[in-house]
């Protein structure tokens, strides 16, 4: 368990800005069909999705959306395939099983209430906490129907009480207002309380949702640093950039 002094460091992970595509090589691209029409790019999105193949569905996406920038359909699916692939990136690593998952309720709120608080002093663009809170339900929502996230969070959930929990948080607190950090407290309390009933979530679990889900709303380029994946960061700027022009993708694990 972090201490105080801790986890006050550790609430420095937070908005460390990336590109969403600089980690490892794919080695999947060549295998992502062009896109189709847009029945087609859905059909074939799905069945990416339902195979578990985030990065092929993210690149069929990304690219059917040069052909069919209005479509919101394909934009959801974008959207869908970049959580359940941050979801499973999170729950591979060993930094956030080990440093960030076992928080309890009021140490996952004070690295929540820390990161809204930056976001609103310190992010370019003014951002509503309904928004960042709006977000992290959505992250929850779709993180409910990850087999990874329920096998460590929930692994005696039957989906029936699955489906009424992500059903209520459809009704209840899809874009629910949230008026200031005390507001997003609220919000997301009662969604911790509303998830132990339900299926027995961990509230650090859920916390740690509206966390990374809200970060990943702000742009394409920031995200919510594990303590590996920021060791990383910094080990790879430590010295010279030195541009070679290849593409990199980013994968689980």
């Amino acid at each position: 368990m972090l201490g105080v002094a801790t986890r006050r460091r550790a609430a420095a992970w937070c908005l460390a800005v990336v590109v969403w595509s600089c980690c490892v090589p794919s080695v999947l691209a060549a295998e992502t069909p062009s896109p189709g029409d847009e029945r087609t790019v859905l059909r074939q999105g799905a069945d990416f999705e339902r195979s578990r193949r985030w990065v092929d569905a993210i690149e069929l996406y990304e690219k059917s959306l040069t052909a069919y920038p209005d479509s919101e359909h394909i934009k959801y699916g974008l959207r869908r395939a970049k959580v359940h692939f941050s979801v499973e990136r999170r729950y591979s690593d060993s930094s956030f099983l080990e440093r960030l998952w076992p928080q309890s309720k009021t140490e996952a709120f004070a690295y929540l209430s820390d990161v809204l608080t930056k976001v609103q002093q310190q992010y370019v663009d003014t951002v509503s906490t309904t928004s960042f809170v709006a977000h992290g339900t959505e992250s929850l929502y779709l993180a409910l129907a990850n087999e990874k996230f329920l096998g460590k969070n929930a692994p005696q959930a039957g989906p029936e009480a699955v489906g009424r929990l992500r059903q209520a948080l459809r009704e209840r607190y899809w874009n629910r207002p949230a008026q200031g950090i005390e507001g997003a407290r609220q919000a997301v309390s009662e969604v911790c309380d509303l998830s132990a009933r339900e299926i027995g979530l961990p509230a650090g679990a859920v916390i740690m949702e509206y966390l990374f889900g809200g970060c990943n709303s702000l742009d394409d380029y920031s995200t919510y640093l594990t303590p590996g994946k920021l060791a990383d960061l910094y080990n790879n700027i430590e010295g010279e950039f030195v541009g070679i022009g290849i593409e990199m993708k980013a994968d689980v694990g």
